[in-house]
């Protein structure tokens, strides 16, 4: 290995274990414009020049940042209650009304999973044998599938 691949490899192992620990005014500054991703790609297109391999590391280093990231980002949302979701969402034009959301009835029956009064665990047999199953007789030569085929009518015959 040359020095250069050291040096890309230690960087990258660098970045990739510190990205979990950077603070988030870093990542706010850095990932909320343009500016610092296509740096970040420049960089690693230019790195590729001189080492592919340190390019490689580099990649999966940028792409841990990336990622913790957006782990930040999707960590910050809370999922809205019941209620806040059913609360009428803020007129968008002067006077509009949002209607109430219906609720489920309360005096409505509620559903039983009892078995009816004539079930039994009694298994009673049909016959000795369901199965109807019968073999029909197949040409076994392609030779013979035309003549097969139109004798018992699964094809149109041309006239």
């Amino acid at each position: 290995m040359r020095p250069l691949d050291i040096q890309l490899l230690i960087v990258a192992l660098v970045l990739f274990i510190a990205a979990p620990y950077l603070p988030a005014s870093f990542y706010a500054m850095a990932f909320h414009n343009i500016l610092v991703p296509a740096l970040l790609l420049v960089g690693l297109l230019f790195s590729m020049r001189y080492s592919i391999l340190g390019s490689v590391a580099l990649f999966l280093a940028v792409a841990a940042l990336f990622i913790e990231n957006r782990r930040r980002t999707f960590q910050e949302v809370k999922a809205p209650t019941y209620e806040q979701q059913m609360a009428p969402a803020a007129p968008i034009v002067p006077g509009e009304i949002h209607p109430a959301a219906d609720m489920p009835s309360t005096s409505a029956p509620s559903v039983k999973y009892a078995p009816s009064e004539d079930a039994t665990n009694e298994f009673q047999r049909v016959g000795t044998s369901v199965n109807q199953k019968k073999v029909f007789a197949s040409p076994r030569v392609p030779a013979d599938a035309e003549k097969y085929i139109i004798e018992h009518s699964l094809a149109e015959v041309p006239h």
